[in-house]
């Protein structure tokens, strides 16, 4: 009984997720027309870079306090009040000690020497942001949670369309976006979420302040080795190639995100049930049942979206970009084996297991950094793009075998194997271009039939889950 109550709260937080994160991003999608026709190449490029370096110091800013956030408002015998103050006053003392490291250190003959005001704004801005977003998550107010991934966008989408399309902003408007649409979320959680009720910063529980921090130190790793994986081909890119080459690979990282948001709704909802089942001894069939809908979400959701990709991509970048799509492939393997990597990692942070996530993400930085390196001088653009690929799936590989020690979960390597090779078949025809419509069409129909039993139970639950919701909603009205 308790094993079918967890897998019906992680399908209901997965569909509440899915309402706001998808919904989001759909709205979302619809910019990367404006910031290929409105910002240069090398405007975009910049403007990423930005973007970046705020993901790479938001970690070590912050003391990656957020994940400590999320852990211990869960747990029943803390005092919730005190975890989110020394959540947020940990990442507002951070952000400032950062922020004035930044401003007063030349970045040698970076373009970002330019923007270091724009970039600890944003830092600010963004690390606040998620500790109010990641608190209203674990109060388990999902609604507000979802609803304010929309208001969020939405602010983007404006902000970004008068300041690029009506003012020409390029690249300072593309920042200045990103900002207010910050700030007015984080009131919106606020006063939507009554986030106020848990404001108290008179008194902090230093013992609490302490276990919290230790738990997320070696998080900061982990966070910045993942950045490192997914962000520092840029900065190759840039020293090999110009800030123009940064602004296509950009372009070219907006498609996986339509995988990968699929992805995050699901991750986001399984960060608490992975807690919430090992709290509460959930026995490891939940586990094993949760992976192989993972795995087939992760092939299934690659094959699809490799398929489409040229299709796609051209009516929605300026000529500038035309030339993105050939990237895409690879990146949508990478991002969905970055995705995959969280499934396994949830399940150390559940086990506390905090030093093995910064261990394994270390080590994966490493290998994106050595391989950045040796490919891209050979293979220019795609050569990053592979190495993020290679990057995702060797990490990948080694949580999946690592988390056997503490879950044994019936990974099916037979078949993960047959996939694998099927969508590698994949990818080189749409690179190639060599009937891949029709080698697309076989692998995606080959991925259905081997993940047939897993599509079937999927729909079933939704449509069982749908149909409670309904009937409570008809028992309302009544």
């Amino acid at each position: 009984m308790q094993k079918k109550n967890e897998k019906r709260v992680l399908l209901s937080n997965t569909i509440a997720f899915g309402v706001g994160t998808l919904g989001a991003k759909v709205i979302m999608f619809f910019l990367l027309p404006v910031y290929t026709t409105y910002m240069t190449t090398a405007e975009l490029g910049v403007a990423e870079l930005i973007v970046s370096t705020v993901s790479l110091l938001l970690p070590l800013a912050s003391l990656s306090i957020t994940s400590a956030l999320l852990r211990f408002a869960l747990e029943k015998d803390k005092d919730k009040k005190q975890v989110f103050a020394i959540s947020v006053l940990v990442t507002v003392l951070g952000v400032l000690i950062v922020s004035l490291i930044i401003y007063f250190i030349p970045l040698g003959k970076s373009s970002l020497n330019e923007w270091k005001g724009y970039l600890c704004l944003l830092l600010l801005a963004d690390s606040l942001r998620r500790n109010f977003s990641v608190f209203s998550k674990a109060l388990d107010k999902i609604t507000i949670f979802s609803l304010d991934n929309i208001f969020y966008t939405i602010i983007l989408f404006v902000a970004n369309l008068f300041l690029l399309i009506n003012l020409h902003r390029g690249t300072a408007g593309y920042i200045e976006a990103a900002i207010i649409a910050d700030f007015c979320s984080i009131i919106f959680l606020t006063f939507g979420g009554k986030l106020y009720e848990y404001f108290e910063w008179r008194r902090i529980d230093v013992r609490l302040l302490r276990q919290m921090v230790l738990f997320s130190i070696p998080l900061i790793v982990n966070a910045m080795s993942w950045w490192i994986t997914n962000s520092s081909d840029r900065y190759v890119l840039e020293f090999l190639m110009g800030e123009d080459a940064v602004g296509i690979y950009s372009v070219a990282n907006k498609i996986p995100l339509l995988l990968t948001t699929f992805f995050s709704v699901f991750l986001q909802a399984w960060s608490l049930s992975s807690i919430t089942a090992y709290e509460n001894n959930e026995d490891k069939g939940f586990y094993e049942s949760i992976w192989q809908l993972y795995s087939c979400l992760a092939f299934l959701g690659s094959a699809l979206l490799i398929a489409v990709t040229k299709v796609i991509m051209g009516p929605l970048v300026g000529d500038a970009f035309s030339d993105a799509w050939i990237y895409v492939p690879l990146l949508i393997v990478g991002g969905a084996a970055n995705q995959v990597s969280g499934f396994f990692s949830s399940i150390y942070i559940a086990l506390k297991k905090n030093v093995s996530v910064m261990l394994i993400t270390l080590a994966g930085a490493l290998i994106n950094i050595v391989l950045n390196i040796i490919l891209i001088p050979y293979m220019g653009i795609q050569g990053a793009a592979l190495a993020t690929a290679l990057t995702c799936i060797a990490v990948w590989i080694y949580y999946m075998i690592g988390t056997q020690k503490y879950v044994k979960i019936n990974l099916k390597m037979g078949r993960l194997l047959a996939s694998g090779t099927i969508l590698t078949i994949e990818i080189v025809a749409v690179i190639q271009q060599r009937a891949a419509i029709l080698v697309s069409v076989i692998c995606i129909v080959l991925q259905v039939v081997m993940y047939r039993k897993t599509i079937i139970t999927l729909y079933d639950k939704m449509r069982s889950e749908l149909q409670r919701v309904m009937n409570r909603g008809r028992e309302g009205k009544s």
